[in-house]
């Protein structure tokens, strides 16, 4: 014999839960509509905030690195690099790259470590840049530990990323020295 009143319990505390996952999720809906309206995802702003705490943190180990103007780098390419290497995390700011939303490739970020060999840069994670938003500001998410970062590049991979880069779309360089 089914238990109707049983029943009835269950599909109730199973559509509060719902509601309840619904409203507590709506302002965030509600806020990336918003902010996407006027060109600024909020990922693009909270990192953007980010940034600005590390470098006000202001610590003697942050160092600070500007894309290089180098042969076989893409020229237009302006922003810095700002990394923590005691903390690892960091932010790339990049002005001058073409979107790649719809083009089935997404940009990469390496890291390369002084006490790693150059063949396989640490990946520091993916990421695109949106029509209509030519400077983007990015946080540096690096698959492993660096030691000692001597150069940070941004290669254009297929969506997803690579795990080794043949390095062929170098789109940015910074040469860090020794923060």
């Amino acid at each position: 014999v089914v238990d109707r009143t049983a029943q009835r319990r269950s599909w109730s505390a199973a559509a509060a839960c719902f509601a309840l996952a619904v409203a507590g999720w709506w302002p965030r809906l509600t806020a990336f509509t918003v902010d996407a309206a006027h060109g600024i995802s909020p990922l693009q702003s909270e990192a953007e905030r980010g940034r600005e705490h590390l470098l006000k943190l202001d610590g003697e180990h942050i160092g600070r690195w500007d894309w290089s103007h180098e042969t076989g780098v893409a020229a237009n390419v302006r922003g810095e690099v700002v990394w923590d290497p005691v903390h690892q995390v960091g932010y790339l700011t990049l002005e001058g790259l073409e979107p790649n939303v719809e083009t089935g490739r997404q940009y990469q970020l390496w890291i390369f470590d002084g006490t790693r060999d150059d063949r396989y840069p640490v990946d520091g994670g993916v990421f695109d840049v949106p029509h209509g938003n030519r400077m983007v500001t990015v946080p540096i998410r690096p698959a492993l530990r660096v030691s000692q970062a001597v150069a940070f590049a941004v290669t254009l991979e297929p969506a997803g990323g690579v795990v080794v880069s043949d390095r062929q779309r170098l789109m940015a360089l910074a040469r860090a020295s020794t923060p």
